[in-house]
């Protein structure tokens, strides 16, 4: 099996596997590691983290090593829904993380498939370049229970698919690019509390 590594963290520089033979894209270990840069200045490396599409598990075990309580893993293809269990085996993390053989479509329309429909605080969304409508899967999260306010949305996109800077409740506030690769990360804003009433007189 080829290896990828968790770039830092509680098991940082360990390696994990990545399902062989699939038409697979794991985000780049340099593209990761500068996601992960971006997301902990932004402080948002903490709480239950979603990683759809998952593959190998990568971004949701990068998470869990750099400090997020736990992770839910979403992967339709058996052999590489197997493959994460082993990773989170490996890396010891079997008791904060959980593998789901589901098609993101379905978690999308139905997030009580997970068990817990509530809110995540870090979700990653990294589809096959050739089979994906962005803007649907998007719009289909942005209107789901899966997000709420103070949660952060990455999407791993080709430079050919333009995203919107808003979709619902999320607002993109940054987008780098990587070779032929985009990542835009949308956030949910806090609600601003009401002005407080002048009193009266």
């Amino acid at each position: 099996m080829p290896s990828l590594r968790i770039v830092a963290g509680s098991v940082g520089g360990r390696l994990i596997d990545s399902p062989p033979g699939q038409d697979l894209r794991p985000m780049m270990e340099k593209v990761r590691a500068a996601l992960f840069d971006m997301l902990w200045h932004f402080d948002a490396i903490h709480g239950r983290v979603l990683d759809l599409y998952a593959g190998s598990g990568a971004v949701g075990l990068e998470a869990l090593s750099r400090g997020a309580s736990q992770a839910d893993f979403v992967e339709w293809n058996a052999v590489s829904a197997k493959t994460i269990r082993d990773n989170l085996r490996t890396l010891g993390f079997t008791d904060v993380g959980r593998v789901h053989r589901l098609k993101v479509e379905e978690v999308l329309a139905q997030p009580a498939r997970l068990g817990d429909a509530g809110p995540y605080d870090l979700i990653s969304m990294t589809p096959p370049y050739h089979e994906a409508d962005y803007p649907t899967l998007l719009d289909q999260l942005a209107r789901s229970t899966l997000v709420a306010e103070g949660s952060v949305v990455v999407v791993e996109h080709p430079r050919r698919v333009d995203l919107p800077d808003g979709c619902g409740p999320l607002a993109r506030f940054r987008e780098r690019k990587y070779g032929k690769t985009i990542l835009s990360i949308y956030d949910y804003p806090f609600a601003e509390p009401p002005d407080e009433m002048e009193p009266s007189t």
